[in-house]
């Protein structure tokens, strides 16, 4: 069975690049990403998501589709518009699909260190006003946040508080840790040398640090979400094992290279490297070619 065509049989066959040769550079370019990462992570932060702060849950449904770009652009509009009333600077919105494409599920921070019943009504209160103009039938304030009578409006919420939140943060911190520590475990064991296992690891953190640093760097800066989230550790460990891929086809090479060539100059590895250059960039390609049928699909 043929597992190419005509365009992808020989794509980046030949290609040579001395990656030892270029390792001023790779070194330069890479100091300075991490630099600006660690830097930006110490004096500016992050924005985080209310899994990390506490905050409020709804699970809104309508009565017809909706899209979440719109339902969000509605909630943040008028979430902004109280925030600066109220001279508070947390009023963070996320709006994800839950279900259908009738029914959403909406989480802010306004006013998440408060817990009292006016808050969760002034908070229902806002909602409405930002949602009430995404039904087909005129809705009361009333039936929006009681379905007791009505179908749709605010079907449930929920409230995560400071405490939930420390430990989410905590839970993150070890799921990240123990990544690394059974990639390194992994590796050092199938090439048979810790030194494989601490390079990887090694490569793996560099890359999840500038990722991480790119979200602190320009948060506030582009014109979408880069809220730290559930979301975002997530997208970190995926990061992780797509790494981790590209780390063990390359040390697979280098390992069998050096078998068959023990004497070669040190410098021959990047000649290893730039042959498999292609297996990682069709593999990347491919699953996202795939994802993006399955997202089209749905």
């Amino acid at each position: 069975m043929a597992l190419s065509n005509k365009l992808t049989a020989n794509i980046l066959k030949n290609t040579k690049v001395d990656f030892i040769g270029l390792k001023k550079w790779s070194y330069a370019i890479s100091g300075a990403l991490i630099v600006i990462s660690i830097a930006s992570i110490a004096f500016k932060g992050f924005s985080y998501g209310v899994d990390f702060t506490g905050g409020r849950t709804y699970v809104v449904r309508f009565d017809k589709s909706v899209t979440a770009e719109d339902v969000r652009a509605s909630v943040e509009a008028t979430f902004e518009e109280a925030a600066a009333a109220a001279g508070i600077d947390q009023y963070s919105v996320e709006v994800k699909q839950f279900g259908g494409d009738a029914q959403m599920k909406i989480t802010t921070q306004y006013k998440n260190d408060q817990e009292s019943t006016d808050v969760d009504a002034e908070i229902e209160g806002l909602l409405y006003k930002a949602l009430k103009g995404f039904y087909a039938e005129n809705i009361q304030l009333s039936d929006f946040t009681s379905t007791l009578e009505n179908p749709n409006g605010i079907i449930s919420s929920d409230k995560v508080g400071p405490t939930i939140a420390r430990d989410i943060t905590r839970s993150a911190f070890i799921a990240v840790f123990l990544a690394l520590l059974a990639i390194f475990a992994y590796i050092a064991v199938r090439f048979k040398g810790w030194t494989w296992g601490l390079g990887g690891v090694v490569s793996l953190a560099h890359t999840a640090l500038i990722v991480i640093g790119f979200f602190s760097l320009f948060n506030g800066i582009l014109p979408f979400n880069l809220d730290v989230d559930q979301t975002f550790i997530a997208a970190i460990l995926t990061i992780i094992g797509y790494a981790i891929n590209d780390n063990v086809v390359i040390f697979d090479r280098i390992r069998e290279q050096r078998g068959l060539h023990p004497k070669e100059d040190f410098r021959v590895i990047g000649t290893y490297a730039s042959i498999m250059i292609g297996t990682p960039i069709m593999y990347d390609a491919t699953l996202r070619a795939a994802a993006k049928k399955n997202a089209a699909k749905k």
